[in-house]
């Protein structure tokens, strides 16, 4: 109600109490196929633009994830990170 009213309140920041965050490094886009679908799904999501994206590592070097979503399929079955299914919209894993 008070922005909507036209005010802005302020309080300066205490930069005694004030911490920082740890710094976003590459590495962190890495996929750990070990984790659940859901996770993953997440982490791809959360490394987009304007990070490097998620990542992972293939035969012919590190290929970046763009889009990914749980799969309903529940007729495969593989180790972390084995590609079992694909086609020309995608693969499963």
């Amino acid at each position: 109600p008070r922005l909507l009213a036209g005010e802005r309140p302020q309080t300066p920041q205490d930069h005694t109490l004030a911490t920082f965050c740890a710094r976003r490094e590459p590495e962190d886009g890495r996929i750990d196929w070990r984790e659940s679908a859901e996770t993953i799904d997440r982490l791809v999501r959360a490394s987009g633009a304007p990070y490097a994206g998620a990542f992972t590592s293939s035969r012919n070097g590190d290929l970046v994830v763009v889009d990914a979503q749980p799969s309903s399929r529940g007729d495969l079955w593989g180790i972390p990170g084995q590609v079992q299914w694909r086609d020309s919209d995608g693969v499963i894993v």
